[in-house]
């Protein structure tokens, strides 16, 4: 899908900007998710090494909060885009925008967490 939006963004200039600011979400969320996962995956090899948690639990904790994490930032940068392109004219633009856009993060990654820790407690019943 990008290379069909680099070969038509070629084509139109218009239609290079939007292709930037498409991909421009997807790509701070893939880099926080990058950056979160390996700070999760550092804390998770610790707790694995006192023997805390298994291996498996390391795992998937590391890929839970990795995705959580890009998932909520993508969606935060969309919502504030959103506000932004609402506000353009006014002078609100700026702080609507981060506030929309720091509340639709925070957010996303409280039910997000929150949904992982219900879908633990049906799985092990322990948690």
């Amino acid at each position: 899908m990008a290379h069909e939006l680099g070969r038509l963004a070629a084509r139109r200039p218009a239609t290079a900007a939007a292709a930037r600011s498409a991909l421009s979400p997807a790509t701070a969320g893939a880099a926080v998710a990058g950056l979160w996962g390996g700070v999760v995956g550092v804390i998770n090899l610790r707790r694995y090494r006192r023997k805390e948690i298994s291996g498996q639990e390391a795992i998937a904790s590391t890929a839970r909060e990795s995705v959580g994490a890009g998932l909520a930032s993508s969606l935060g940068l969309v919502a504030g885009n959103v506000a932004r392109a609402a506000l353009l004219a006014t002078s609100l633009a700026g702080p609507v925008s981060f506030a929309v856009g720091t509340v639709v993060t925070a957010a996303t990654k409280l039910l997000w967490d929150r949904a992982a820790r219900a879908r633990g407690q049906t799985r092990d019943g322990a948690r």
